[in-house]
């Protein structure tokens, strides 16, 4: 809304400089009210400005020609240069001097070329300035190192099949995201994003080079609604980027929810201001059944800002998925629960057979999950930016899973199970906070722990550990800008398994960056 009063003001100014250029004033007087308020309703019809601001341009018109002396002297100005001052000091008079000063020139230079390109190509259609395109692509080099005395393991998602945990592997990849936002009208907004990957794996947009230089393709990667509803309430529905305060300790960086959220920002005391999110997201629909999978989440925080450069944030949410657990199949009713499998899942978790009470000869194996999810995660950030540019960050994240009883397990499968269902993170970063030039640059060190149902495998990071559950270990990365919105990324993922059969792997990754 900023942008847009200080849009306006700089381009009524300027419309009148382009109208009153063609000689300089000597006095104010020379210029009839008249003729500036036919300007000002001019523009009103062509919808530049509001019917509210159309008034006060025309109110303070008037009072300046109250105020003016008969025989009052001014500085010879050009025109143009005189309305385009006025008229948007108008607008900005009621804004902070520290923010007006900082935004108002950025849209004077944002209006000055859309002029232009209206002198050479005609008017520029409103719903043209209202839609704002971006995205980014990346390129990886990624060498995944297992250790040779790891054991063969199964792949979560083919049973049957063996992981590679033993042989070396080097893979070129890429990732490319065009985003487009637009603004519907003063409180709404939409977002489409376009993204490389597949419909299969939720936590990844790479796509792997080496297919006899076969195509790569796009899948919708965001689409959403997002309404401001009050100033401190917004509505947002689709799917959406994460709506939550987190770390890729619960949630992979690439995940994207599906549903409807609330946000909801409240100032409180002085230098607190407190937070909520909710929301209620689709996971898996059940064609024949109300068994359908899904999961409402609520969040609670408070952020502490004592100073521009010192902020402190503080969040715990609640994330309870419901008929995420696997259901026995039994003689009676063979594959009648299979839609409780899961049609995602990395490794780590807890699983079990659900056709092992059929008795039946040759019956497929179907791997549900043992342990419902119920998780409470903390989450605290602390952000220090007294040696601007660098800034120190500090990341802390603790998550448990409620949902895992033990009775109800041994009931349901039939097997008893460890109780491991607690993860922390903790992580250091110093440097830029936004890598956008030469030169810019930051170092970072971290620490994970997350044991077999702390989280549901499916949806944590896929890249500690090549994905899942059950493993702990350090990630070292380094991000250096090379250019105007060039960077490369140097980052070190090396992980052991907490429990079981030996598994242990690390990871390199060196991405070459570019942001549009």
């Amino acid at each position: 809304m900023l942008r847009n009063l200080l849009k306006k003001s700089i381009i009524v100014g300027m419309c009148a400089g382009m109208l009153l250029s063609s000689s300089p004033v000597k006095a104010v007087e020379e210029t009839s009210v008249s003729g500036l308020e036919a300007l000002i309703q001019l523009l009103k019809e062509k919808k530049i400005v509001t019917k509210a601001e159309a008034a006060r341009f025309s109110k303070k018109l008037r009072q300046t020609e109250q105020r003016k002396k008969p025989q009052q002297v001014i500085t010879i100005i050009p025109r143009g240069q005189m309305y385009m001052k006025q008229l948007s000091d108008t607008v900005a008079a009621d804004i902070k001097d520290q923010v007006k000063d900082q935004v108002k020139y950025e849209i004077k230079d944002e209006v000055v070329r859309e002029i232009k390109l209206g002198e050479r190509t005609g008017p520029i259609p409103s719903w043209v300035q209202r839609i704002r395109w971006g995205g980014d692509i990346r390129l990886r080099h990624q060498e995944d190192l297992f250790d040779k005395a790891n054991a063969y393991l199964q792949d979560p998602n083919n049973p049957g099949t063996l992981l590679n945990t033993t042989h070396n592997r080097m893979r070129e990849r890429i990732r490319v995201r065009i985003a487009m936002k637009a603004e519907v009208n003063d409180q709404v907004e939409v977002g489409v994003r376009l993204a490389t990957g597949n419909d299969k794996e939720p936590v990844s947009t790479n796509s792997t080079m080496g297919d006899y230089f076969n195509k790569h393709g796009f899948v919708l990667d965001q689409a959403y609604i997002r309404w401001v509803l009050l100033p401190e309430v917004t509505l947002v529905g689709g799917r959406m980027p994460n709506p939550f305060f987190s770390t890729d300790l619960v949630w992979d960086k690439d995940i994207n929810f599906e549903g409807i959220a609330v946000q909801i920002k409240k100032p409180l005391l002085g230098v607190w201001r407190g937070f909520a999110n909710l929301g209620y997201f689709p996971i898996q629909e059940v064609k024949l059944s109300y068994g359908d999978k899904y999961m409402v989440g609520g969040q609670v925080g408070i952020e502490y800002e004592p100073r521009p450069e010192l902020l402190g944030k503080f969040g715990i949410a609640y994330y309870d998925y419901h008929n995420i657990a696997g259901v026995p199949n039994t003689a009676g009713r063979p594959g009648y629960y299979d839609y409780t499998l899961p049609a995602f899942r990395q490794w780590g978790n807890d699983y079990y057979d659900i056709n092992s009470f059929v008795g039946t000869t040759g019956t497929p194996v179907a791997y549900g999950l043992a342990s419902d999810f119920k998780l409470l995660n903390l989450t605290m950030s602390f952000s220090v930016g007294l040696f601007d540019p660098v800034n120190i960050s500090l990341l802390c994240d603790y998550v448990t899973n409620l949902g895992f009883d033990h009775d109800e397990i041994l009931s349901r499968t039939g097997l008893s199970f460890d109780k491991e269902t607690d993860g922390y993170m903790v992580a250091l970063a110093v440097g830029y906070p936004k890598i956008t030039q030469l030169g810019d640059w930051k170092v970072s060190v971290a620490y994970k722990y997350l044991e077999k149902d702390a989280v549901l495998d499916a949806f944590t990071d896929s890249d500690f550990h090549l994905g899942g559950t059950n493993a702990k270990g350090w990630i070292l990365g380094t991000d250096i800008g090379l250019y105007d919105n060039i960077w490369t990324t140097i980052r070190w993922l090396s992980s052991d398994v907490i429990t079981g059969v030996p598994y242990s792997v690390d990871t390199v990754q060196l991405d070459l960056n570019a942001r549009f």
